[in-house]
């Protein structure tokens, strides 16, 4: 007989947020939305400021231009993903990055050495408007930095919302697999 067990006291926490995770973004791209995972495009702008303070800093005009051009590519994707709300997302990423010093210096001063997420799971785009998700799993709440991560958003003139989702494990006496089926087309794949 299977029982309900609580994802939270079974150590599923993880498991079941990454379920989540995967369940909204497809959610998000049946709506019509183009869906970016936040940190990918915020690594964008990490490596972004990265190669800009190694080009000011170069001595050599060719290592100058090899940067100049990587700038340029970066800066041409997230254009491609961001349109005219690019610079508005520039600042939004200084704001953000702000924010996690002000999060990180609270942590450590508390004794917290543990990094917590105060970002958002993804970034997503329909027609002209740009959304920053995050994805809440059953009755995960945001926390206060999250709170604060919410609100830069807005007053960079973006939209934010929390997409809630309810995740149920089952755990039971016994585990059955079933035959998996050739998705390769013909043979024996």
């Amino acid at each position: 007989m299977a029982q309900k067990s609580s994802w939270k006291t079974r150590g599923f926490t993880n498991e079941v947020g990454s379920i989540g995770e995967k369940v909204a973004k497809k959610w998000l791209e049946k709506k019509g939305y183009t869906v970016y995972f936040f940190q990918d495009i915020m690594g964008l702008f990490a490596y972004l400021r990265m190669t800009t303070t190694r080009m000011n800093r170069r001595r050599k005009k060719e290592y100058m231009e090899k940067d100049r051009n990587i700038i340029q590519k970066i800066e041409e994707s997230l254009i491609g993903v961001f349109g005219q709300n690019y610079r508005a997302m520039k600042k939004f990423d200084e704001a953000m990055r702000q924010l996690v010093k002000k999060e990180e210096e609270t942590r450590l001063a508390q004794g917290i050495k543990k990094k917590r997420s105060i970002g958002f799971d993804f970034i997503a785009r329909k027609n002209d408007n740009i959304f920053f998700i995050d994805v809440k799993v059953n009755q995960a709440e945001l926390r206060k930095y999250q709170k604060l991560s919410f609100e830069i958003v807005r007053e960079h003139g973006f939209n934010a919302m929390v997409l809630r989702l309810n995740v149920e494990i089952t755990i039971g006496n016994k585990i059955q697999f079933t035959k998996p089926e050739n998705v390769y087309g013909e043979g024996n794949g």
